[in-house]
């Protein structure tokens, strides 16, 4: 069955027409607090607003879960675990209940039921399903939740979300149900651009709320969490990282029949007073969106609100969201001394999947072909500056400044840009 509909898409283009780690975004009534032993505590309440708020001082009372000493270039010191996990909460806009398939990976011991097959078609031989977790140096492990493309899936960027688990990440990976790969919906109705990160913070909601019993109770951090995504899953990181949707604007525009046609597609007030409501969720520390696309959605001016830590990775071959309407756009509104752009000189659009893997018919000419970089060199600079930013961000580790700079470079193929001296 997956064979005929992944000529569809295998990893998810963008839903578009054409087309300091201490003060974080927008949304949050949460006060969650990490003891010494690592355990979270979380009085979240998933049913409130989340309003503009400042963040408490993030303390580290405990040494890094992760080793700043394993160069980032190369995989981590402990084996892949991997799980399947269901997300359910009550959806904004009227929406009821939503359930999402979740995805985890998390730094595990070499055990479990064999290795898995990704939607019963892709086994990873070097990942173990339901695994032991590792037991680690009793400090909670970092989080990083990510967001599929349109149409895509959660483990639609394998070859990153296994990475950062063997460096210590306990990594989280909703399906965004009704725009997944299995769902064969072309377009993305106007509700989907608010209950995609909507899904990213009901996922940290789950991972809070895990009962005692659960293997992974009390080993992830409530301050060292980051988020990312490829494509639309771009925008929806953006979105989470407190990124405003102009609403007056696009609601005009929206009437007046000049808007972008999918998010326009079924606005109502209810929708409108959601998008104006804001969904950004305080406890990211930094975002990492990759080839994001949407960006006129967010205007792409709402941009300019994100005040965490971006790093912006694009493909200068792009065609599914170009630089001349989204990755530039998207760059030129943010302003933060710490905000990276990572441009790929020979990348496309699928440089940050899979597809050219699996299904490189798919990204022909858009990230997929010769005259682009092999995927398994995309694979590791996007691993390695994906991690030197996390290590940055989450536990400002000098030694990957020079990376993150430019003053060391892992390829003639990259270019590193960034805002002020």
């Amino acid at each position: 069955m997956l064979t005929a509909v992944m000529v569809t898409v295998v990893v998810g283009c963008s839903s578009t027409d054409s087309s300091e780690p201490d003060t974080v975004g927008q949304k949050s009534d949460t006060d969650s607090t990490e003891n010494d032993t690592g355990n979270t505590e979380s009085n979240y309440d998933t049913s409130s607003k989340w309003d503009t708020a400042d963040t408490k001082e993030v303390t580290q009372p405990l040494p890094p879960a992760i080793s700043l000493e394993t160069p980032v270039t190369e995989p981590g010191p402990f084996a892949v675990g991997y799980r399947q996990e269901s997300v359910v909460y009550q959806a904004p806009g009227g929406q009821g209940e939503r359930t999402l398939r979740l995805a985890v990976w998390y730094p595990a011991t070499q055990s479990g039921d064999g290795p898995p097959k990704y939607l019963d078609s892709w086994t990873r031989d070097n990942v173990y399903l339901n695994a032991d977790p590792a037991s680690g140096n009793g400090s909670p492990w970092p989080v990083f939740v990510f967001s599929h493309g349109h149409q895509g899936f959660a483990e639609a960027s394998w070859f990153l979300t296994e990475f950062l688990a063997s460096h210590g990440f306990i990594v989280l990976a909703p399906d965004h149900t009704g725009n997944t790969l299995m769902d064969l919906i072309a377009t993305a109705p106007t509700e989907i651009y608010y209950l995609r990160p909507y899904d990213l913070s009901a996922t940290l909601d789950w991972l809070e709320n895990l009962p005692a019993e659960h293997p992974l109770f009390g080993r992830a951090s409530t301050t060292h969490i980051a988020v990312g995504g490829h494509s639309f899953g771009g925008y929806t990181a953006f979105a989470a990282a407190s990124a405003d949707v102009p609403i007056d604007e696009l609601a005009e525009a929206c009437a007046a029949g000049t808007g972008p046609s999918w998010v326009c597609s079924s606005m109502d007030p209810e929708d409108a007073s959601v998008f104006a409501t804001g969904f950004g969720d305080l406890r990211f520390r930094c975002a990492l969106p990759m080839a994001p696309g949407a960006a006129e959605v967010l205007g792409p001016s709402g941009v300019a609100n994100v005040v965490i830590p971006v790093l912006l990775q694009t493909g200068n071959g792009d065609r599914s969201t170009p630089d001349s309407t989204q990755g530039d756009p998207y760059w030129n509104e943010l302003s933060g001394e710490k905000d990276r752009r990572v441009r790929y000189l020979t990348g496309g659009h699928h440089t940050f999947s899979i597809t050219c893997e699996v299904l490189p018919s798919l990204g022909a000419n858009d990230g997929c072909g010769e005259n682009f970089m092999p995927f398994e060199n995309a694979y590791d600079l996007v691993n390695a500056y994906s991690l030197a930013f996390l290590r940055a961000h989450l536990y400002e580790d000098p030694s990957v400044l020079p990376l993150l700079d430019g003053e060391t470079s892992l390829s003639s193929e990259v270019m590193i840009e960034k805002h002020g001296p």
